[in-house]
């Protein structure tokens, strides 16, 4: 782990250890797609129009910092304000702070967001992790980025760089502890999955989660181990580079997705369903305001192979990316569009250069890539889909998707919102700007003396607080 400060890195450990040390305004329930209050204790809409562009949020009284300060309105503005950009330690900005105008205090429980744009799905946009002023005024800021309000707090004493890092339980934490009975958690840096596997069938470690789909039979064989799976939020894809003319052609896009078999990937690259499952709608199902969508291509390789020859493009050459872990999928791809007349060569780009290498937009025409799939309503597709979203680095434009988004954002109301909202999935699976896959499944494994467990459908949102063991 690189750091603790929920904004200074995007990678999997920091979030799964800040998940522990620090709590968010309100956090979006994965099971039932619904927004609830964590900081923030309740969120009105004052606008005049009632359209969204104004909101008061009252906060929870009582709360402490990890360095004892006082949690108030300012601690939120000021990290709304200090995580906008990339000054500072932050590298995880908050993007929801684009939508600001104003920050206004009304008492030190009260804060209004005053927005640039009316946005009524904005409670989502809350779930945010808060900073304390007080520690960024009193200590140096590779000190004051970890100091938070969660049940646990960041402990130096039991982390050793390279072999493991710690937390212990916050006992003034404002929730009380009746809920967080370990004191001391500690996770063990061990970067082979086969030695993660023999370290938890040995008793080395007590809980392995995001297991390898691969590693389930072993560990399942072990009648001392509980092993589950959950539906998951990483939502795999295949991807078009539009800077190549060709893929502008929806009837282009079609063919190629018909003659992919999403049963064949899963067989292969998902054990059989034991790591993921088929899926037809980019949003994942723990994602707010997901919706069923009619399926609107099917594997149909011998329509596929004639559509392909009809476009001109039977025996012509693509190159598809892909990062390592993805080596399994990228070979049934490649088979499945060999068979329908085209030649797919492969290309294996390092995971540390894969954002920019698909971003230059240059060496390949198709790529395999995921979504990890969470947070506002509309936050995935802005990112993805909507032309200078961060994530639509493959150059897909249109003004016609655009527009939907838009009018998703312009609902009257939260129903109305969520009603457009499954129109647009609809339209992406229709229009296919890309073509989803295979949703993972998370596996979390654990010694049958450990409670507390609670799966969540990615480790971004892994939280293991409320983890115990009972002594054999």
């Amino acid at each position: 782990m690189d750091t603790a400060d929920p904004y200074g890195s995007t990678g999997l450990q920091n979030q799964f250890i800040s998940n522990m040390t620090f709590d968010t305004l309100t956090y979006v329930d994965s099971d039932t797609g619904e927004v609830n209050g964590e900081l923030a204790v309740s969120w009105e809409d004052i606008s005049e129009e009632k359209n969204g562009s104004d909101w008061l949020v009252k906060l929870q009284e009582g709360v402490l910092f990890h360095d004892g300060s006082g949690f108030t309105a300012e601690d939120v503005k000021f990290t709304w304000e200090y995580t906008a950009t990339g000054a500072g330690n932050v590298v995880k900005t908050n993007a929801a702070s684009a939508y600001v105008n104003e920050y206004e205090i009304v008492d030190d429980y009260t804060i209004v967001f005053h927005l640039n744009r009316p946005m009524l799905d904005f409670p989502s946009y809350l779930e945010t992790k808060i900073y304390s002023h007080t520690a960024f005024e009193n200590m140096d800021k590779t000190d004051a980025c970890v100091i938070g309000t969660g049940p646990y707090y960041f402990d130096k004493a039991i982390t050793q760089s390279g072999i493991q890092y710690g937390v212990t339980r916050f006992d003034e934490y404002w929730g009380g502890t009746d809920s967080y009975p370990t004191k001391h958690i500690v996770f063990k840096e061990i970067t082979d999955a086969n030695t993660r596997v023999s370290a938890l069938l040995a008793g080395e470690v007590d809980i392995l989660f995001d297991v390898d789909a691969s590693s389930y039979n072993t560990i399942s064989r072990n009648t001392d181990v509980t092993i589950e799976t959950k539906t998951g939020a990483n939502s795999y894809y295949l991807g078009f580079n539009y800077s190549n003319p060709v893929f502008s052609d929806l009837a282009v896009r079609r063919a190629i997705s018909e003659a992919i078999s999403k049963e064949d990937i899963v067989a292969i690259a998902f054990e059989g369903g034991v790591g993921g499952v088929e899926s037809n709608n980019f949003c994942a199902p723990s994602g707010l305001g997901y919706a069923q969508i009619e399926n609107t291509v099917s594997y149909d390789p011998e329509h596929a192979g004639s559509e392909l020859a009809a476009l001109g493009l039977a025996g012509k050459t693509f190159t598809l990316a892909y990062t390592p872990s993805k080596s399994r999928m990228a070979e049934v791809i490649q088979s499945n569009l060999n068979a329908a007349g085209l030649k797919i060569e492969m290309k294996v780009v390092e995971a540390a250069n894969w954002s920019q290498f698909k971003a230059n937009q240059d060496g390949y025409d198709l790529f395999i890539d995921y979504a990890a799939y969470q947070g506002a309503l509309l936050y995935n597709f802005n990112r993805f889909f909507y032309t200078g979203g961060s994530s639509n680095t493959y150059g897909f434009h249109s003004e016609e998707y655009e527009s939907l988004q838009d009018s998703v954002s312009e609902g009257i109301t939260w129903d109305e919102m969520l009603s457009r909202f499954a129109d647009l999935q609809q339209w992406v699976a229709d229009n296919i700007p890309i073509y989803p896959l295979v949703l993972n499944n998370m596996i979390v494994a654990y010694h049958d003396n450990v409670h507390g467990v609670e799966i969540s459908p990615t480790s971004n949102y892994m939280d293991l607080s409320t983890v115990y063991a009972y002594e054999d």
